[in-house]
């Protein structure tokens, strides 16, 4: 029997695996379900895919990089490094490929995870840790007659390399993350480009430049030079760009003034600039950066629909009474984050109920962001509430290693026994972040984005520094947690019985 199993070989699997090897830790394995590394770097491969977080913020602490070619990494270099990682930092020889999880069920008998594979494989490991990763399943929108549609239809993170876009009608759906990126790289080459906007998006400059040969080569000789400038760009952030979004009105509105001014240098136009300007307060939604997004949308063979796709016809989008005549689809319209519970691609049976049951009728929800009460033995990597708006999400995995490394040690001293994270301590956590969350622009920003639920609860983002979340994970509260026998676990209908809790 294995003692760790990692589902997911992108960034925070990589993260898992890593930490667990500088903890002399061998006995694990990371299951992949392509045949490569990379998770959302190796399958988003549309046209301007790039990291939106400076590039040697944007990689791991302990495998800096002095080849980034730009200030912001682009997708390539990204998977190249991630391909790089896993075999300096001797990963691949516990990586299983083509190994996807369909179902994980825990055995209350001997405390362990079974483990079903897709290919039929069974395996078994004492800890299972779930490290998908949040943006891995593209959301499609339910759009009457997109099924009828005669062209190409596909959404941005499964990019169709085959359609040759150069001359035709486009209509690109959404103005997030991705689409931002699409439009300016494609929109030289369309005949025609209709970009359909539900609501504007604040826009900040990204200044990005191209890093030099002999830039690269001191940063190569003198490594110190990489952690100042990291230090730089994280302090940066945390202490100006997470208040903004957090706490301070006057930053907020500084932060609103750069963006309007952002576009207005670009956007001539009083009526397209009415129809960029958003209605709502910055950091609401996600901030976006780009340098070329706004020129791109001044071009003349650019149109931007305000208001919700109505209906496709087999050559057309139709959105309020306008009709445009296209010959291809992109759909920009993002990820299953709030409701990651119905898209896990996998079964995972804990004591009492499937995990996609439990966050159905408990709402999205983890104690840390890393486990969950009746899921012994289950560790999560970016969980719900670890998502970041200001900072890098490596340096929340990092957190997370240091919380799993602590979680590892605390099953050591206790062979045989499993670990639960007690319910009211996970209540009580969750408690604490969600009456932070009402101060944040997120919550009270006045708009509708995918931070949040069904019921207007945000389950995506963490309310904090990233100095804030480190210190909730640097160990665990042995406190919080219940050591759970195997023979002390009834068979049906009420979860843990004789619970020991650690002391």
């Amino acid at each position: 029997m294995l003692e760790v199993a990692i589902v997911g070989a992108g960034f925070s699997g990589l993260a898992a695996g890593a930490r667990l090897k500088r903890e002399g830790q061998d006995s694990f394995v990371i299951l992949e379900k392509a045949d490569e590394v990379g998770g959302t770097w190796r399958d988003n491969t549309y046209p301007g895919c790039a990291c939106d977080v400076k590039s040697n913020l944007y990689s791991f602490s302990f495998a800096p990089s002095s080849q980034w070619s730009r200030l912001y990494a682009p997708q390539p270099e990204i998977l190249t490094y991630l391909k790089e990682c896993s075999h300096s930092l001797q990963l691949r020889e516990h990586i299983r490929f083509r190994s996807a999880v369909v179902r994980a069920s825990f055995q209350k008998q001997s405390g362990s995870w079974l483990i079903e594979l897709q290919d039929g494989g069974v395996l078994e490991a004492r800890v299972l840790v779930l490290a998908p990763g949040p943006l891995s399943r593209p959301s499609i929108p339910d759009i009457p007659g997109l099924e009828s549609f005669r062209g190409p239809v596909f959404h941005s993170a499964r990019w169709d390399h085959s359609v040759d876009l150069v001359g035709k009608r486009v209509a690109v759906i959404g103005t997030g993350a991705s689409a931002i990126q699409v439009v300016p790289a494609i929109a030289e080459k369309v005949k025609s480009l209709y970009l359909f906007q539900r609501s504007a998006a604040y826009v900040v400059p990204r200044k990005d430049r191209a890093i030099g040969a002999n830039v690269r080569k001191w940063l190569d000789r003198l490594p110190f030079l990489q952690q100042i400038h990291r230090f730089m760009v994280y302090a940066y952030n945390e202490l100006l760009a997470g208040p903004a979004v957090y706490s301070s009105e006057i930053l907020n509105r500084l932060a609103r003034a750069m963006a309007l001014r952002h576009m207005k240098r670009a956007i001539k136009d009083p009526a397209l600039r009415r129809q960029l300007t958003p209605d709502y307060r910055i950091g609401c939604k996600r901030i976006l950066i780009s340098d070329d997004y706004y020129p791109a949308l001044a071009r003349d063979n650019v149109q931007v629909i305000q208001g919700e796709v109505d209906e496709v016809a087999a050559d057309s989008v139709l959105s309020h009474d306008l009709r445009c005549s296209v010959e291809v689809i992109v759909l920009c319209t993002g990820f299953h984050v709030s409701d990651l519970h119905r898209n896990l691609g996998m079964e995972i049976q804990g004591l009492d109920e499937d995990l996609a049951q439990y966050w159905e009728r408990q709402g999205l929800q983890a104690h840390r962001g890393s486990t969950v009460s009746g899921f012994p033995n289950l560790f999560l990597y970016l969980g719900p509430n670890t998502g970041l708006g200001h900072n890098s999400m490596v340096h929340i995995m990092e957190s997370q290693s240091n919380y799993l490394v602590s979680y590892l040690k605390t099953l050591q001293r206790h062979p045989g026994c499993s670990l639960n994270v007690r319910s009211d301590s996970q209540y009580q956590f969750n408690q604490r972040i969600q009456k932070r969350m009402q101060r944040t622009s997120w919550t009270s920003g006045g708009c509708h984005s995918w931070y949040l639920d069904e019921h207007g609860r945000n389950t995506t983002l963490w309310p904090g520094s990233t100095l804030s979340y480190r210190k909730e994970t640097k160990k665990l509260d042995e406190n919080e947690y219940e050591l759970v026998w195997p023979d002390a676990i009834r068979t049906a209908g009420g979860g843990l019985q004789q619970a020991v809790t650690v002391r």
